[in-house]
């Protein structure tokens, strides 16, 4: 009974919270990927100062892996994928086995960092007070 994830809003997962900015990217063919990659320079710099402060959400795209997802934080989205592809050092653990990974969404607006890392913890964990 599981729904294929083509694309996911923050609204199909947890409620929204006001002032945050939802960044829907697409699924990961090539054409698209290149837009994703537009969108995400927006947010860091050449000289690695990353204005970006916010949460994400991966997904493998292997066909067998389809269904898998990762939640995380962030202040390098571009870094970040790249860790979790193996190309850099860096990256969890638990995203090691179904690589590559491509960005569904990225959340950011946050006053601080804290407030982030809280909303990746509530994100992770949508059925917990």
């Amino acid at each position: 009974m599981t729904k294929e994830i083509s694309r996911v809003t923050m609204m199909d997962l947890v409620d929204s919270p006001a002032g945050k900015r939802v960044i829907e990217l697409s699924d990961s063919s090539s054409e698209e990927s290149e837009d994703d990659e537009n969108i995400l320079e927006q947010y860091v710099s050449e000289d690695g100062d990353a204005p970006f402060c916010g949460c994400y959400l991966v997904r493998s795209t292997l066909s067998q892996h389809r269904y898998s997802i990762y939640i995380g934080f962030t202040v390098n989205p571009l870094r970040r994928i790249r860790q979790h592809n193996g190309e850099i050092q860096g990256g969890a653990r638990k995203t090691r086995s179904k690589r590559p990974w491509c960005f569904v969404a990225l959340v950011n607006g946050f006053r601080s960092q804290v407030e982030a890392l809280q909303f990746e913890w509530a994100w992770q964990h949508p059925k917990k007070k």
